[in-house]
């Protein structure tokens, strides 16, 4: 939930914000949708649950509190992955401004195919899944994506072309590279 910042200190009481959790959760249906080949992930984190739901007040308070803007679970998925996924644009800002004090973060020598701007995940099968600006490219129309997901996920009437739009401006912004290729040999432009 989009929870206050008062909230939230008093949910984790003698929790870390790091914690992860152990069992396989599905963190995202709209990342499912636009990588079929994600399924429950390992060692999410509060942050993971946050940034793809779009929560910007969680999302916030969680990184003062020291959240690893960064964090992966166990194939590699990020908060910034799933927020570009879900079309939060805000999210993604924050998470980046966060990912910016950190010297590990985006340091594809350190961390191949796992973190940053230009990360990917690894799906069951260890193929390379897609990067945060292929995720943001994959938002479709409201129309499109009801037709798809009617039986699956449960989306509201939104305005996807707007969060398409600014969800992509912010990663380019940023500098995510539109030629990286990841899912399928894809890039950005094949979404």
């Amino acid at each position: 939930a989009d929870a206050s910042d008062a909230t939230l200190a008093e949910l984790l009481k003698g929790l870390s914000v790091n914690q992860s959790q152990w069992s396989r959760r599905r963190v995202s249906e709209a990342f499912s949708c636009v990588w079929p080949a994600f399924r429950a992930e390992a060692d999410c984190r509060a942050l993971h649950c946050a940034a793809a739901t779009g929560s910007n007040n969680a999302v916030a308070s969680l990184l003062r509190r020291g959240a690893f803007s960064d964090s992966c679970t166990r194939r590699g998925v990020t908060p910034l992955l799933l927020a570009a996924a879900g079309g939060h644009a805000d999210v993604i800002a924050l998470l980046l401004e966060a990912g910016r004090e950190d010297p590990a973060f985006d340091n594809d020598i350190l961390f191949p195919n796992s973190r940053g701007l230009d990360g990917t995940p690894f799906g069951p099968d260890d193929q390379p899944g897609p990067t945060p600006l292929y995720a943001a490219a994959r938002l479709r129309m409201t129309e499109d994506m009801n037709y798809q997901l009617r039986d699956r996920c449960q989306w509201e009437a939104r305005d996807e072309a707007a969060k398409k739009a600014a969800t992509v401006d912010a990663l380019l912004a940023a500098g995510a590279d539109v030629n990286r290729r990841s899912y399928r040999q894809r890039t950005a432009l094949h979404a």
